[in-house]
């Protein structure tokens, strides 16, 4: 800090983590650099709280029941692409776009080109 003024190194990562030093009035810093500090009695849940990964699903479940909220499952859950496909297209996909009577079948696993 000097004359009023902070000065401070960051990194630019849309120039490949480049560092950058930006001149800021004393007030502007502190501004900023309050944007970064929650209130009290707030908390970051980016690694606890009902999104923390472990026992993820038992806490949104805890959650729903609390606030009196069935969630709905999703309407394709458990059935198959080519179920779905057909369901929604009206249309066989795995009959012969040709002839319209031969069944085609997948001779390689997905995402196996050759």
């Amino acid at each position: 800090m000097e004359n009023n003024s902070v000065s401070f190194r960051w990194k630019d990562y849309r120039e490949h983590n480049r560092s950058k030093i930006m001149d800021l009035s004393a007030q502007e810093f502190i501004r900023r650099f309050m944007l970064h500090i929650l209130p009290q009695g707030f908390y970051k849940i980016r690694y606890f709280g009902i999104y923390a990964v472990a026992n993820r699903q038992r806490k949104l479940e805890q959650c729903f029941r609390l606030l009196g909220y069935t969630p709905s499952k999703p309407l394709f859950a458990g059935m198959s692409a080519e179920f779905i496909l057909s369901h929604i297209t009206g249309r066989q996909i795995n009959r012969c776009p040709v002839c319209s009577q031969g069944v085609m079948r997948l001779l390689r696993p997905p995402g196996e080109l050759f």
